[in-house]
């Protein structure tokens, strides 16, 4: 998703491929965390008799309140999803470009988390009002489906302290877990990019070798297949992508 919305949008809203692929992503698996979340939370109130499994209240939700009624919930989950990563992943990168240009190299594991993490914790003060009235909407416990309105109503009625009711356990769980996430995923396609672009270069050494009066030598990184010269675009700016390459070509 990043890629598409890198090549769609303009050169001046580039910054935003990052948050929007993220809202987009969120959008698509709320269409199956929401009903899970539902189901969930009417096992913690009491709703789910002894003895009796989940897909059997499942049944009995879906035949007397509709399939509607599993996606209770849905625009405010998506509401307080869509800000938190447009923050997380917008801010991350952010973090990310800004001390990778201080330091001059690339960001190393523990660097990364860092990021993560900061932007993690952001965006979990910024969101958790959000979170506390999609968490009140899906139990009912508020007249307004509107998650402003229902902010809103729960100010009024509980105080302004109760939007940040759970505010450091989720601050915890939220962050960490957005930090671990991302600077893995890093890591990873590091790696991985790594690997291909060595196999690359392995490959077009055996082909010179092969040819009369053919040597090894260092490939031109223009002569990279396609497909990792798009995988390297997409994932790295054009200085960190070509400064990538060189560290692993010295490497071999």
């Amino acid at each position: 998703m990043k890629g598409l919305y890198q090549q769609s949008l303009p050169e001046e809203w580039q910054a935003l491929s990052a948050s929007l692929a993220a809202v987009s992503g969120n959008a698509v698996s709320s269409l199956i965390f929401v009903p899970k979340e539902v189901l969930k939370q009417r096992c913690q109130v009491g709703q789910l008799a002894k003895g009796r499994r989940a897909v059997g209240l499942l049944s009995e939700i879906v035949r007397k309140e509709g399939i509607g009624a599993m996606y209770n919930g849905y625009f405010a989950t998506l509401l307080r999803n869509a800000p938190g990563a447009m923050l997380k992943f917008g801010i991350y990168e952010e973090i990310k470009s800004l001390y990778s240009s201080l330091v001059q190299r690339d960001l190393n594991p523990t660097e990364l988390f860092g990021a993560g993490m900061t932007a993690g914790c952001i965006s979990s003060i910024v969101t958790n009002p959000l979170d506390v009235a999609k968490t009140r909407i899906m139990l009912g416990q508020v007249q307004n489906r509107f998650p402003p309105s229902a902010i809103v109503e729960i100010a009024r009625a509980d105080g302004i302290k109760s939007l940040w009711r759970g505010f450091v356990p989720r601050l915890v769980w939220s962050a960490t877990f957005f930090a671990v996430g991302i600077s893995t995923y890093e890591v990873a396609l590091s790696g991985i990019l790594g690997a291909v672009v060595r196999k690359e270069h392995e490959k077009r050494q055996d082909e010179g070798e092969a040819k009369p009066g053919g040597g090894p030598g260092l490939p031109n990184p223009v002569a990279i297949s396609a497909g990792v010269a798009q995988l390297i675009k997409q994932y790295y700016a054009p200085d960190t992508a070509a400064q990538h390459m060189k560290q692993v070509l010295i490497m071999k």
